[in-house]
């Protein structure tokens, strides 16, 4: 019984030994079952080694906010037919997120949440830290007990930005240096983007990129570089551009050849508007740019208008006059006519050729019926609601532009005898807001257009219908328009007929070459008279014009065919000219039709002149002498062979003008408003608008940081539903304060935090209001010249001051100074370049002419004016708080393929070296059988193993025979090997068949 106890423990010990096998059986000599406990992965048979295939993918990932990342990771090893398998790595693999600069330097590490397996993915909510602007990657990196791979994504990380770019001259000639830069100002508050990076690139005109260089910008978002052009550069409009990010800024400069002009020429209108009758009159001045007067300069003169109201004839044509001693002229168009419709705006151009250069000048004159020139913006659609409470804002000026500011008026609807007068006072911008009832929608009388027609004796004019420049705008029109006379010698004889066009103009503007699409006679005719025509200097380009010669108000010639031998295709030629170059032979005026008499035709084989033999005459012999003379120039250019024939010419009748008619006036439903200040009147017609479900208005409109601002809900007819708890002040994607909304009062009152600036708003329910919140600092900058005047060759210096609310503060200033004579035939620019390509934000329909970057730049003084204004903005920009957010995939894992070659490749070249060795010792008749390669190979694998170089495939094995793919197993082929095929037997057997059977 002793002996019990004794066997029991000895059971027990025995029990734990043989489950401590079982463990060591499982965890060490079964990596594939310890893999698949500790990763997921369950291989049908072990593998020696498994390999990681890892795949990334990011969505939404932006500098502190929270983006998504997620890895996949596959397990592969290889299957025991030599190929491979594979399966998702489900738990225990450790993985790495790091994020690194463009130069692999890391940087602050990203912030993970919730990060983990799950079902084969590994994913994590990720925060990036708050970085510059620039080029980073995010490197993941896996790791299993066999394997480590590591990714890497492209992570760009760049606010939306506004770029401006900006040469110091806006053309150059080949071979001259542009130096140029750009500005580059985040999005959500216009602030400088300092240190980001970005490439400067130089296209020519063709839009092919010649040159890139990589940049920085500076602390305060400016970066510069010079281009220096080739001597010999291609001429026409190149381009500069900055790329940063997603962004790009770009500004055009014209490579040319030019002087710049000895001269230049000034004209002004002698007042800023006209009434009718009043008289239109221009004065001028031409002197050269050392300030000396061209005395006695013939100047002509062009007038045009913009818009639908014909300026009167005698104002189109090109009048001529001289300048005085003084280089002094004066151009009097004469009175206003009576038939003025509202107001119009025309431009004259005075040209003055001396000292071989052509230089011209513009000036431009306000014609109007009335005294105010008002505009109007409401809520309702852009219309008023009779009826209805309608909130309406007037913008009053003289008509020549200048605001009517700090003045009462009185605003009436003179359709309405009930309704009464509404009094109001301007701002310092000229704008008034006010509540008004317009009552019903009347006829709004539309006056009619005057109709503009020469006399009797004189032809129509031909028109240009279409102008379009190649490779830039055109500037053109008016100047063209004007020289449509110079066509009225080639109008057809028949009917309206269009023509086209192509002219070449040169720096100085003279047309240089005109071709026609068409060589017709018509067509020679109209490229004849448009050679050599003078337009405004400036670049070189090429035109393409489209002009409708209309039927002439006179008679014209006919021919036809009567009779003919021979080659019938000459009398049709023949009787197709006649029209066009005999139509000076026709005497002006409606007239009748008179046969002219039959001439006898003849055209000799290989001569196309025209023979007249003989000529019947029936009437009209001065008319028909013209035409022969006429036909006897002409040739029958479409005609090679022999032949004659008799033509019938007749004059038939003309078309003459067309009867006087008086257009009657148009009408419309709509609302007339009229204003009165001071005596002067203005009025403008809106339509009949709509009434919104929800209106927003926010007072006051500029509000200080730490001030308060109140927005009312303003509820339509068509609204229901209950209001808002609650409402935020939002700039971009953030809201920068809350506040409740009062029932009674539908109104809330936000407390703007102290360190807001910019734009921001409020919107519920398709409602929406914007506001600024006003920087109190003032940013202004101070030019003087260091000296008054400047001898020749001396340095002039510029004394630079910028200061912010009164104070010295550090800024990026650019100077660019041109000689004021470029003006002549480039368009140089303004002070608010910038400004308008950087600051003014996305806007509705243009109505007044405040705009968003008056009010940013604090050029909108009145409160009113803010308040239109800002309802015209349509949009901020800001959001996603100005990041762009990137998403991206990359994918890695091992080429095993590429692993399997090089080790299959050096176990070859080694079993081939043991092969010549053997053929040069083996004795005669010995024969190289697949046994003996098995042999040999697995010789050579033995060899590479001990040298430390084992050959082994992508998942550690060694290359035995059954684990090759078919396209190395064949390299193998004793045939193959041997350098002598006497060394295998006649006897062919299928080596891969032998692998097949013997080994697998």
């Amino acid at each position: 019984m002793a002996l019990e106890p004794r066997r029991a423990l000895t059971r027990v010990v025995l029990a734990w030994l043989a489950l401590v096998a079982l463990l060591t059986v499982i965890f060490v000599d079964i990596p594939c079952f310890s893999d698949g406990l500790r990763y997921g992965v369950w291989p049908e048979t072990c593998a020696v080694r498994t390999r990681l295939d890892v795949t990334l993918t990011a969505n939404g990932l932006a500098r502190e906010q929270d983006g998504q990342v997620n890895l996949f990771a596959n397990a592969m090893w290889g299957a025991p037919d030599g190929g491979e398998q594979k399966a998702s790595v489900r738990r225990g693999a450790e993985v790495e997120l790091v994020l690194q600069d463009r130069e692999g330097k890391k940087v602050a590490p990203p912030q993970l949440k919730d990060a983990g397996w799950s079902r084969g993915l590994w994913s994590a909510s990720v925060r990036l830290p708050a970085l510059p602007d620039g080029d980073y990657v995010l490197v993941a990196t896996v790791r299993t007990a066999d394997d480590e791979r590591t990714v890497e994504l492209p992570v760009p990380l760049y606010a939306r930005a506004l770029i401006h770019v900006m040469p110091d001259r806006p053309i150059v000639r080949p071979g001259d240096d542009i130096r140029v830069r750009s500005v580059t100002l985040r999005a959500t508050d216009r602030t400088p983007v300092g240190e980001r990076p970005g490439r400067w690139e130089l296209v020519d005109p063709a839009g092919k990129v010649l040159w890139k260089e990589q940049d920085r910008a500076s602390a305060l978002g400016v970066a510069d570089t010079v281009l220096s052009l080739d001597g010999s550069a291609e001429q026409g409009t190149w381009k500069v551009r900055w790329v940063s990010g997603a962004q790009t800024g770009e500004t055009p400069v014209r490579v040319e050849r030019f002087e710049l002009p000895p001269f230049a020429v000034e004209l002004a209108p002698s007042k800023g508007w006209y009434r009718p009758t009043e008289v239109v009159r221009f004065e001028g001045v031409a002197r050269y740019r050392s300030g000396a007067p061209i005395g006695g300069a013939s100047v002509r003169v062009r007038v045009g208008a913009e818009g639908e109201w014909p300026v009167p004839l005698s104002w189109s044509e090109e009048r001529v006059v001289e300048a005085d001693a003084s280089g002094r002229f004066v151009v009097d168009l004469g009175p206003v006519p009576e038939d003025l419709v509202g107001r119009v705006e025309i431009a004259a151009t005075a040209t003055v050729a001396a000292d071989g250069s052509t230089v011209s000048g513009r000036g431009g004159a306000v014609l109007s019926t009335e005294g105010l020139w008002v505009e109007a913006l409401t809520e309702l659609d852009g219309g008023l609601v009779g009826g209805f409470n309608s909130r309406v804002w007037l913008h009053v000026r003289t008509p020549d532009g200048q605001r009517v500011a700090e003045q009462d008026l009185v605003v009436r609807v003179p359709q309405s005898l009930s309704l009464p007068d509404r009094p109001g006072k301007t701002d310092a911008d000229g704008v008034v807001g006010l509540n008004l009832d317009p009552g019903k929608p009347v006829t709004v009388i539309v006056p009619a257009m005057p109709i503009r027609e020469r006399g009797r004796t004189e032809p129509p004019r031909p028109e240009l219908k279409a102008l379009d420049a190649l490779g830039g705008d055109p500037t053109d029109r008016r100047d063209l328009e004007v020289a449509a006379a110079r066509l009225v010698g080639c109008l057809p004889g028949g009917a309206d007929e269009d023509v086209e066009v192509g002219l070449r103009v040169a720096a100085s503007g003279r047309v240089t070459d005109a071709q026609a699409s068409k060589q017709d006679p018509l067509g020679r005719c109209v490229a004849a008279a448009l050679l050599g025509l003078q337009l405004d200097p400036g670049g070189v380009r090429t035109l393409v014009t489209r002009w409708t010669l209309p039927e002439p108000w006179r008679m014209r010639v006919h021919a036809d065919v009567e009779d003919g031998v021979g080659d019938h295709s000459i009398a049709s030629v023949v009787a197709d000219q006649i029209g066009p170059a005999a139509r000076s032979c026709a005497p002006p005026g409606p007239g009748s039709t008179i046969a002219l008499g039959r001439v006898h035709w003849a055209v000799q084989a290989g001569d196309r002149q025209l023979r007249i033999d003989a000529v019947e005459r029936e009437g009209a012999s001065d008319v028909l002498d013209c035409v022969l003379g006429r036909l006897r120039e002409l040739r029958a250019e479409a005609a090679d062979g022999a032949g004659l024939g008799v033509l019938s010419l007749e004059l038939l009748r003309g078309a003459g003008p067309p009867e006087e008619r008086v257009r009657p006036p148009g009408t419309k439903e709509g609302y007339e408003l009229e204003v009165e200040v001071a005596g002067e009147k203005g009025r403008v017609v809106l339509p009949v608008g709509s009434v919104p479900a929800l209106r927003l208005r926010a007072e006051p409109a500029i509000v200080d940081p730490g001030g308060e601002l109140t927005v009312e809900l303003v509820r339509g007819p068509s609204f229901s539903g209950a209001l808002p708890k609650k409402l935020q002040l939002m700039q971009g994607p953030g809201r920068i304060a809350e506040a409740k909304l009062d029932e009674a009062t539908r109104s809330a009152v936000f407390k703007v935090p102290a360190d807001a600036r910019g734009l921001a708003e409020v919107s519920w329910g398709g409602g929406r209001a914007v506001v600024l919140v006003r920087d109190p600092r003032e940013l202004s900058v101070t030019l003087a010249p260091g000296a008054e005047r400047y001898k020749p060759g001396e340095a002039a210096t510029v004394e630079v001051l910028t200061q912010s609310g009164g104070a010295g503060i550090v800024a990026s200033v650019g100077l660019s100074g041109v000689d004021e004579g470029l003006g002549q035939i480039a368009e140089l620019p303004g002070p608010m370049a910038l400004a308008e390509d950087v600051v003014n934000p996305p806007t509705g329909p243009s109505v007044f002419a405040h705009t968003p970057t008056d009010l940013l730049l604090g050029r909108v003084r009145g409160p009113e004016a803010a308040r239109a204004v800002l309802m015209r903005i349509s949009a901020l920009g800001q959001a996603d708080g100005g990041e762009v957010k990137v998403d991206g995939r990359v994918q890695d894992g091992p080429d095993t393929e590429l692993e399997l070659a090089l080790s299959f490749w050096r176990a070859r070249t080694r079993l081939m070296a043991d092969l010549r060795r053997w053929e040069a010792e083996a004795p005669a008749g010995k024969t190289l059988q697949p046994a003996d390669v098995a042999e040999r190979w697995e010789a050579a694998l033995d060899a590479l193993e001990a040298a430390g170089t084992p050959a082994v495939d992508g998942f550690g094995r060694q290359l035995r025979l059954v684990l090759l793919p078919p396209h190395l197993l064949t390299e193998l082929d004793p045939r193959k090997l041997v350098s002598d095929a006497t060394r295998v037997a006649e006897d062919v057997e299928s080596w891969t068949g032998w692998v097949d059977r013997r080994l697998r």
